[in-house]
């Protein structure tokens, strides 16, 4: 039962997300998900990459990076009135998914939302 309904509220949040995104913010994301044959990484895999050590030109090198977090859509607008812990579960879950192997670029994003 528990499993139920952590599914249910799960499942309830990840619609509201996605129905805050219009098309062009999902096709966006969409795309962080497409693998390069050459390097076998996506544009996601580079987004995760933590920031090296601090220098100035590095320092330059991450504002830019986080310039381009933000232009991927009003994610404080998706995410308002989740709750940061939840959030925070979904990220944790997304690590631990990819330790195991799966990666994102797996999931079908541009499959329709609807809710079960």
């Amino acid at each position: 039962m528990v499993t139920a309904i952590r599914t249910e509220v799960n499942t309830e949040l990840f619609v509201r997300v996605a129905g805050r995104m219009n098309p062009v913010e999902r096709s966006r994301l969409t795309r962080l998900l497409l693998v390069d044959p050459a390097t076998r990484r996506s544009d996601f895999d580079r987004l995760k990459a933590p920031a090296r050590a601090a220098t100035l030109g590095k320092f330059k090198l991450r504002l830019a990076h986080l310039r381009e977090l933000d232009a991927l859509g009003a994610t404080e607008h998706w995410l308002a009135g989740i709750p940061p812990a939840k959030i925070a579960h979904f990220v944790g879950g997304t690590r631990v998914v990819q330790a195991h192997g799966f990666h994102l670029r797996h999931l079908r994003v541009n499959a329709p939302v609807t809710r079960t």
